[in-house]
């Protein structure tokens, strides 16, 4: 193994697993392979045989998301809050989960609060 082989390179940071371009992309890691295999995002094999496809085309994807559609960042925020508090209901939050919580529904209701105002003028 060479020196170049145990660190990354900057041209590595172009490139991200599937996984990682889910997490961006709020979606399964077999969407994001589906797009890569439809040449929606470019992806390249390495040598180990794992897929990585491009932060660009990622993040360019997700920039168009958020611009077709501005009710992303309220669904995304939406989603979330009510994932936390379906764990607080369940009993098994504690105090920490119940205030993360109401932070969560004050940033969904001031979000909602500043879309109101976008699409008013």
């Amino acid at each position: 193994m060479t020196e170049s082989d145990k660190f990354p390179t900057a041209a590595d940071d172009d490139w991200i697993s599937p996984g990682s371009a889910a997490l961006i992309l709020r979606c399964n890691p077999k969407t994001v392979t589906r797009m890569a295999d439809e040449g929606t995002i470019r992806s390249e094999r390495r040598e180990s045989g794992h897929r990585r496809v491009s932060r660009a085309d990622v993040e360019a994807l997700h920039a168009a998301r958020l611009a077709a559609d501005p009710m992303v960042p309220f669904a995304l925020v939406a989603s979330e809050l009510a994932r936390r508090l379906e764990s607080h209901l369940s009993g098994s939050a504690s105090m920490e989960d119940e205030a993360e919580a109401r932070e969560v529904l004050a940033a969904f209701y001031a979000l909602r609060a500043s879309m109101v105002r976008q699409a008013a003028s």
